[in-house]
């Protein structure tokens, strides 16, 4: 979906988010407060999105160097906080998902 000339996605973030922001903006954030509502979910989800990927390279397990003690991943912390994050605004806002637009759950 194009961008919307008058509300341009905000600098930083991800392809997905900006197709997230291109989507739901123009019909249903125009307000000033409700974009910055959006532009916070979305760095939400892309925080989450960046924890993800950093658990999928190391590993869900990380063992202290010190004193061999395993522990799950610091970053599954951060990515289940900031996917709680950007669940509650999105919900907050209405903007859940519709069976219209994505067929049947």
């Amino acid at each position: 979906m194009p961008e919307h000339p008058k509300y341009p996605a905000p600098p930083g973030l991800s392809e997905r988010a900006q197709a997230l922001w291109s989507a739901v903006v123009p019909a249903q954030a125009i307000s000033a407060g409700r974009r910055a509502l959006v532009e916070e979910a979305l760095r939400s989800l892309d925080r989450a999105d960046e924890m993800r990927e950093a658990v999928d390279h190391d590993g869900a397990l990380t063992t202290n160097a010190t004193t061999g003690m395993v522990h799950v991943h610091p970053c599954c912390k951060i990515e289940r906080e900031a996917r709680q994050a950007f669940a509650r605004l999105w919900t907050t806002m209405h903007l859940e998902w519709s069976r219209a637009d994505a067929g049947r759950l």
